[in-house]
């Protein structure tokens, strides 16, 4: 979070502040899909089953007065799980309030406060239950906080991240009980921003310059930069003669690039994790982990200057991700090889030290849809295997900035 309020800071000094407001009598139009998709397959055919969820997020609001909105939002979505021919269809309404403040030309941050009411049910069309065999419903209050681009006239990208929420739910199943639950829960770091896109109809917001800049950066084209990551961790706890545990884990990796002009570069890179986990004790048996994987990526950077040697960069990765997970407990035996393709956009902000150093503070990133195959190969007590293969698909753009951190590049010939 820190990062993300540096990069808010550096946009309020280094840019024009902006003037422009929304006004009221603007319409607002917004939409955020979210579709998820999951196959299984297992050696016995009968017991090959899918599940997917798909919602639609439409919002409808009018601002009463300069920068306050306020208005509806209604979710339909569904769920479908072939493994008890089930589907769970669910909406949401809820109506919100929010409060902008422009941060620079075509950017504005804004809180929001919404209150509504969700509802979900569960309905098979086999003959394993009688429907609904599932009722859920719910009445909350969050608070949010986002950020609204604008990338042409009237049109913007909004993140969005949840800040906390309290709720009361009520679930009524067949053939269980029912049960009502109350609930606070909170994220005041913001670690997840859902995205959508918005029409603000009679706004007269142009589209913003923040990354259109006539300064040069410090680089030139066809310099090349390499960029190298190690962390390890090392435990071994021994709290009496017959409980123990250690874990060992190392990750590597490198990146590098080429400039193809002052403002963009091209790389790839590639890194491994691998770590080793066993316990024992008194009480249960003998366990252990053993988890590797690799992973190579392809990016393009793109460098707006903030000053002299001061440069935001905004990176669009493809990266594939490959690991391995072999579990041991009891006479259990599990490995599970998956495989992961993943699209995303990376923020981040750089300072060239020297000729030839610079440090990068990367701030989250911005996954837009991900693809995945695993490979499940158990063996239990009468050590009978079994094998699952899944397949998996998802569209959720969201921004997470939990995996932020600090890295050093290195320009040679400079």
């Amino acid at each position: 979070m820190k990062f993300y309020l540096l990069l808010l800071s550096l946009f309020c000094i280094h840019l024009t502040p902006a003037s422009a407001q929304l006004p009221a009598g603007t319409k607002l139009r917004g939409i955020r899909p979210t579709l998820t998709t999951q196959n299984v397959f297992l050696k016995n055919p009968s017991t090959t089953h899918h599940t997917s969820d798909i919602s639609l997020e439409l919002t409808y609001g009018k601002f009463i007065r300069e920068n306050v909105a306020h208005g509806w939002s209604i979710t339909p979505g569904f769920g479908i799980n072939s493994e008890v021919t089930s589907w769970l269809p669910q909406l949401k309404i809820n109506y919100f309030n929010r409060r902008y403040v422009p941060v620079t030309s075509g950017i504005y941050a804004f809180a929001e406060g919404t209150v509504g009411v969700q509802s979900q049910l569960g309905l098979s069309s086999g003959n394993y239950y009688k429907n609904p065999f599932l009722q859920s419903y719910s009445a909350f209050a969050a608070l949010n906080a986002g950020l609204t681009y604008f990338y042409k006239n009237d049109w913007a990208l909004e993140a969005e991240a949840n800040l906390g929420t309290l709720s009361v739910s009520h679930l009524r199943s067949k053939p269980e009980s029912q049960s009502t639950a109350v609930s606070l829960e909170s994220s005041l770091s913001a670690q997840l921003f859902t995205l959508g896109i918005t029409r603000y109809i009679g706004s007269g917001n142009s589209k913003s310059t923040i990354f259109e800049t006539d300064h040069n950066t410090p680089y030139t084209a066809g310099q090349r930069y390499w960029e190298g990551r190690l962390s390890s961790n090392f435990n071994f706890i021994k709290p009496s003669a017959i409980n123990s545990s250690n874990s060992q884990s190392i990750n590597i990796g490198f990146s590098t690039a080429r400039f193809v002009s002052d403002k963009q570069a091209r790389g790839f890179g590639l890194s491994a994790i691998f770590s080793n986990l066993n316990a024992k004790s008194e009480l249960y048996p003998p366990s252990s982990m053993k988890f590797g994987g690799a992973t190579a990526f392809i990016f393009r950077e793109h460098y707006l200057p903030l000053g002299k040697k001061l440069s935001l960069i905004g990176s669009v990765y493809l990266t594939g991700f490959y690991t391995m997970n072999r579990t041991k407990h009891l006479e259990q035996n599990t490995t599970e090889h998956s495989l992961d393709i993943n699209p995303s956009i990376r923020p981040a902000i750089q300072y060239q030290l020297t000729d030839r150093w610079a440090v990068t503070a990367h701030i989250g990133t911005l996954s837009i849809a991900s693809a995945n195959l695993t490979l499940d190969k158990q063996k239990d007590y009468s050590n009978e295997p079994v094998n699952r293969f899944q397949t998996g698909l998802s569209f959720s753009p969201a921004y997470t900035i939990g995996n932020s951190g600090i890295s050093f590049r290195y320009f040679p010939g400079r």
